[in-house]
């Protein structure tokens, strides 16, 4: 077992492309060190390279299909609701659950769905997708160290305000995770530290201005460096990403369109508007569109006294060529004055539920009989529908090529007891398109909103420390489960058989067997976790995950 602690410290969306020219300028000195010092790679996050499921990924070692979170909300079986994931949903072991059996102390700091927190040798403060009211293990543990006031969000991140205000709001986010990191680390006598700094991906996501992702950037360097200096003995140091982010989109893909139009959807009528389309957008009419909102507010009327849908007036504004000038002028009186078509699920094959939304996504759910108790096709018709609506997607044309790039069955992705949870056919869109809003729209092809980045496959891995060889490197990135078993390996600590991932063993200097044991099977705790929902996904809505 190393002498030395082990600090791991996970930037959510951080890649190579978009890191090291900040790098070159001098901007984030202390991850310019674990670099320079170190050994790194680029590393291969899981299907969907999104934040739920990569970080579950990453610190369980095993793939979606055996610890169950495929994206943001995942699926209940016997209904067609769908909730918020929790560390309840995760199926799997943890690192902080073998370094705990092996009698090594842990502090966790702010990594996603680790709520509610599970009891380990150590401390555990819950990040992304927990409540901001956040419980903690040992319970009451912010108010012991006096840090009554911490929160997991932004007080203006629900609803996007000015850009300077939410980064000034992040760069105390960033600072409040270093303080109770530093408040753990005088109160503990611990061996690992696992901390995550959230917004280097939402700065990505939602600043136009280039200075301010920087400006998260070197705030979470800073933090960084204070957390080191704090550490007597020299350390061994990880830095590492769930995925990364920089692909721009040009194309959203209406699916559920799209699906509708092959006959894999049935629709019925409501009166209430949902979210997502251009309609429900309120976007105000500018006076120079004046002109453009009359005849909107003209064809709404003649559409609500037709009967006619609001995707029936965008499938009109689509035929006229006014579809995209509409999208930007629509004024807001349209909302009240037609009705909205929606899936009607029971009577559909095929749908398409949003339950990532970013990057790779997850895909399209066949309505099968065996998870869903009243769903449309048959235990003998499943392969037949799922096969031909491959074929389907795979003849799909964009304006620019093709909009995915793999199309494949989900047990061709995913191999583990929780594969019957995702989505029965799984999509890698191709570079310049990202699956939009899962609503019903006038046409399948939209353009994308201006400035759309999303995630990239590949993230960050680098090492450094005096138990870290100097020579390794991979032929090949090493895949986001990898982590938890090399690290098992570099504390010595028995790793799981059960696990996915590699062993990087040239990584540890100490030429040694791995130590392998079979855990049993882990369960989570019963019951799912009790979350304002509404919070929560007007955060995901906010941050573009939820559409």
């Amino acid at each position: 077992m190393s002498d030395h602690p082990l600090i791991i410290f996970g930037l959510d969306g951080a890649c190579f492309d978009l890191i090291r020219p900040w790098i070159k300028n001098g901007h984030i000195p202390t991850i310019n060190e674990i670099l320079d010092t170190g050994v790194s790679s680029k590393l291969e996050s899981c299907v969907p390279a999104t934040t739920p499921p990569a970080w579950t990924s990453l610190t369980t070692g095993v793939n979606p299909g055996k610890h169950g979170i495929f994206g943001f909300y995942s699926r209940t079986k016997g209904s067609y609701d769908l909730y918020p994931v929790s560390d309840t949903d995760v199926y799997a072991r943890r690192l902080w659950d073998y370094t705990s059996e092996s009698d090594l102390t842990s502090l966790v700091v702010n990594v996603p769905v680790t709520h509610p927190p599970r009891e380990l040798d150590g401390a555990l403060v819950p990040g992304y997708m927990a409540d901001n009211d956040v419980a903690t293990y040992p319970d009451g543990l912010l108010t012991e160290l006096g840090f009554e006031d911490y929160s997991v969000y932004a007080e203006s991140e629900a609803d996007m305000g000015q850009e300077e205000q939410l980064r000034d709001e992040w760069l105390n986010l960033t600072e409040s995770r270093r303080d109770l990191t530093l408040a753990l680390m005088a109160q503990y006598d611990w061996d690992v530290l696992f901390l995550e700094f959230q917004k280097t991906d939402g700065a990505v996501h939602k600043f136009s201005d280039s200075e301010n992702m920087r400006a998260i950037f070197e705030r979470v360097d800073d933090c960084m460096s204070d957390v080191l200096e704090a550490v007597e003995d020299e350390p061994n140091v990880v830095l590492v990403s769930d995925h990364g982010i920089g692909q721009t989109k040009d194309w959203s893909i209406a699916l559920n369109t799209w699906l509708e139009e092959r006959g894999y959807i049935k629709t019925s009528v409501d009166g209430g508007g949902d979210d997502g389309s251009w309609i429900d957008r309120k976007t105000s009419s500018s006076s120079e569109d004046a002109g453009d909102g009359t005849i909107f507010d003209r064809l709404g009327e003649l559409a609500s006294r037709a009967g006619i849908t609001k995707q029936g007036v965008e499938r009109i504004l689509s035929a006229l060529g006014l579809y995209n000038v509409a999208a930007r002028r629509a004024p807001d009186r349209l909302l009240d004055m037609v009705a909205q078509e929606a899936i009607d699920r029971q009577r559909s094959e095929a749908f398409y539920e949003g339950m990532g939304f970013s990057g790779v996504d997850v895909g399209v759910i066949v309505n099968d009989e065996r998870f869903y108790p009243d769903g449309a096709v048959t235990e003998a018709e499943y392969d037949e529908v799922r096969s031909r609506l491959i074929e389907e997607i795979r003849s799909l044309e964009g304006p620019t090529g093709k909009p995915f790039q793999r199309i494949l069955t989900r047990e061709e992705v995913y191999d583990g007891p929780r594969v019957e949870y995702a989505p029965d056919i799984i999509l890698e869109q191709a570079p310049r398109y990202v699956i939009g809003s899962k609503n019903l729209r006038g046409q399948t092809f939209i353009p994308a909103e201006p400035g759309r980045i999303d995630h990239t496959r590949h993230g960050i891995f680098a090492a450094t420390g005096p138990d870290i060889s100097d020579d390794w490197s991979p032929e090949e990135p090493p895949s986001i489960m990898d982590v938890t078993p090399t690290l098992l390996y570099l504390q010595d600590v028995p790793v799981n058989t059960r696990i996915d991932g590699t062993i990087h063993e040239p990584l540890v200097t100490d030429d040694r067997d791995p130590n392998m044991r079979q855990y049993d099977r882990y369960e989570p705790a019963a019951g799912r976790t009790e979350q304002n929902e509404g919070e929560l996904k007007d955060r995901l809505q906010a941050m573009g995950y939820l559409k």
